[in-house]
């Protein structure tokens, strides 16, 4: 069967950082040796090339990729492709399913299929069922809804059976290109854990889950080590939520990268109450060059708004003892949190001249459905078109929720951060 998986093709904050979806390759890798499969990546074409290929799609099957942010974009995709190829049967999935009623997004659009949940257990038995009723028989939770199928994928893919994504070394290479021509330098990402049993009140884990599921060190190794013998890239980004979950884990992982005969740098996320001196030093021998950590805020106040579970302290400790094994510290931080004040901004902008991190990344707060902050701060927020909510560069709560504008806050941490790097 043809089978063409599409990457809605959206404009956001991090376009000239951009990563692979690895949720397709992931389910293209489930359909390759049975299927013919063809890829059309919104975010690496032209917008003519993007346009051209949506409309010379005339496989039998389309699997569309969707976060929130996409979704307007991929229902209208599903409605060209419905109305060029009635019989073409399409496919939605991603992280813009789950949390929200189903009939409530896909509305009349012409979607036949909406997959809620990590796929990769149910895209083989989509593509050789042909009815709900052979769905159904194949053990998939499915309910009709008007005029498309839901499928809730309840249980989660043993993360050791799935074979490794599926990436085109072409467009693998533009991925690197755009990064090179942005930053002077090229990153590529893998994952080796799925879902994080922290309890952050803003991070939605509608898809993954809470129930930490890591891949054994010897796949992550196996990866690690193809995609720095094919590609070459400067760094390898470690993509879990939480590289840094426990010491025999990040030991296993660093033992299993240190005995690669192919070596490269790489880079990974973390909590600042999960690391340690020890494990620090492990990390570095094994190639670490640099750790990112949620630092979100410097005031306590905000940090338990967030349900954050860390202290000013901790995120001390944390930053003075990478600078002193030699790993860059990376500090994420949150603007536009609901009752923050210009004092809380302050505080941040004092704890960043305090830690020294090497780069800080700014997200404006966006309170995903499903999650504890959508319910505690839904009836500030000023619009819910989900198509201008995942670009974290803009506030969808209402201007009057701050005491200082998040671009104000913003600036202010950004001057402290510009006067210790200069």
């Amino acid at each position: 069967m043809d089978i063409t998986f599409i990457n809605p093709k959206v404009y956001y904050k991090y376009s000239h950082t951009p990563y692979q979806n690895l949720g397709i390759g992931y389910l293209a890798a489930m359909l390759a040796p049975e299927h013919n499969l063809f890829f059309v990546d919104g975010q690496m074409l032209s917008e003519n090339k993007y346009h051209e290929s949506l409309e010379a799609v005339d496989s039998e099957m389309v699997f569309i990729s969707s976060t929130l942010f996409q979704l307007a974009e991929a229902l209208r995709i599903a409605d060209l492709i419905k109305r060029k190829c009635f019989n073409t049967r399409v496919v939605m999935g991603g992280a813009a399913f789950g949390p929200l009623k189903t009939d409530g997004l896909i509305g009349k659009h012409s979607v036949d299929i909406v997959v809620i949940g990590e796929a990769e257990n149910a895209v083989r038995i989509i593509a050789n069922s042909r009815t709900a009723k052979e769905l159904n028989k194949n053990g998939l939770a499915v309910r009709k809804i008007r005029h498309f199928t839901e499928i809730k994928v309840k249980e989660k893919p043993d993360v050791n059976a799935i074979p490794l994504p599926l990436r085109n070394v072409t467009e693998t290479k533009k991925y690197m290109e755009i990064w090179r021509n942005f930053f002077g330098t090229t990153s590529l990402h893998l994952l080796g854990s799925r879902g994080c049993p922290f309890r952050c009140n803003f991070c939605d884990k509608s898809v993954t889950g809470s129930r930490y599921r890591p891949r054994s060190a010897s796949e992550i190794a196996k990866e690690f080590q193809l995609l720095a013998m094919i590609f070459s890239p400067d760094d390898i980004f470690y993509f879990d939520d939480l590289f840094t979950i426990s010491e025999p884990r990040v030991n296993e992982v660093c033992e299993a990268i240190t005995a690669l005969e192919c070596k490269a740098k790489w880079s990974a996320q973390a909590r600042v109450d999960t690391v340690n001196l020890s494990m620090l030093q492990v990390m570095k021998r094994a190639g670490c060059t640099e750790l990112n950590f949620g630092v979100e805020s410097g005031s306590e106040k905000v940090l338990k708004i967030l349900n954050k579970r860390i202290s000013k302290n901790k995120i001390r400790d944390a930053f003075r003892l990478c600078h002193s094994v030699g790993i860059k510290p990376g500090a994420y931080l949150l603007v536009g949190v609901p009752g923050e004040t210009k004092s809380d901004i302050l505080e941040t902008a004092e704890l960043v001249k305090e830690i020294s991190p090497s780069l800080i990344n700014f997200s404006y707060l966006t309170p995903f459905p499903g999650t504890r902050i959508f319910e505690t701060t839904k009836h500030l927020i000023k619009y819910f078109d989900f198509s201008k909510w995942d670009d974290f560069s803009e506030s969808i709560y209402r201007d009057n929720c701050f005491e200082i504008s998040p671009k104000d806050s913003e600036k202010i941490i950004q001057e402290a951060f510009d006067k210790i790097k200069h």
